[in-house]
């Protein structure tokens, strides 16, 4: 198993707020996709996109992402066409925030993982609950839960095979976070935590960790970023 980076440096033309990050390079990568015909099909499809990204670095500690700065973001996918494609048509795009300075694709091999750690805030809504999203202090069976099931189905779409596991995948959940994490997104803003997962050293949940690794966790991924997370 591999999976890809897009590294790409951008140079800021206004002035952003730190909740408000995510969400427009989520519109970045979206306009970069409506130029390649095979990934504007398939993102219009209801399925897993298989790819999510990183925030702004340097972090600015005013939470304040200055214009005229330059700062470096990450798309992470386990498919290297989709990478491909997105940095091939940044060339195409005309953006009110950023602009591209340099993309590079870069390649990782699969290695053992002990814990994944969250840089952007997981998202996991409450089913059948209007506007409930997972808090601290909630429960973390159900978590752990939604967590597992969802990367199982990713796996399961992807490479066209159910993963069965022996054993948890997740044997701990650490919040990271006091309050929730709000993300900015339209007109709205979406509540998400972040963690640190102790996963199973059991050959498949390690399969699972390797996905995770490169397509994050949980939900919007693709639109925010959501469940960006490192393998240590």
């Amino acid at each position: 198993m591999k999976y890809y980076e897009l590294i790409t440096t951008v140079m800021l033309k206004k002035d952003l707020f730190f909740d408000e990050i995510n969400w427009r390079i989520g519109q970045l990568i979206n306009q970069s996709i409506y130029f390649s015909k095979e990934l504007r099909t398939i993102h219009k499809k209801n399925e897993f996109k298989y790819y999510v990204f990183s925030g702004l670095t340097p972090i600015e500690k005013e939470k304040v992402y200055k214009n005229g700065n330059i700062y470096i973001f990450r798309i992470k996918s386990i498919d290297e066409n989709i990478l491909k494609e997105i940095k091939e048509n940044f060339v195409n795009v005309k953006n009110n925030y950023f602009h591209i300075i340099s993309k590079e694709i870069s390649i990782y091999g699969e290695k053992y993982i002990n814990n994944l750690y969250t840089l952007n805030a997981a998202i996991c809504t409450k089913e059948n609950i209007k506007d409930g999203y997972w808090k601290k202090g909630d429960d973390l069976d159900y978590l752990r839960e939604r967590i597992t099931k969802n990367i199982v189905r990713k796996y399961k779409n992807y490479y066209g095979e159910l993963i069965e596991l022996k054993s948890d995948f997740i044997e701990y959940i650490e919040i990271l976070n006091r309050k929730p994490i709000v993300y900015k997104y339209k007109d709205t803003k979406i509540l998400g935590n972040k963690f640190n997962l102790k996963v199973s050293t059991e050959e498949n949940a390690q399969k699972l960790a390797f996905l995770a690794s490169a397509v994050g966790i949980l939900e919007k991924g693709t639109s925010l970023g959501a469940g960006y997370c490192i393998a240590k």
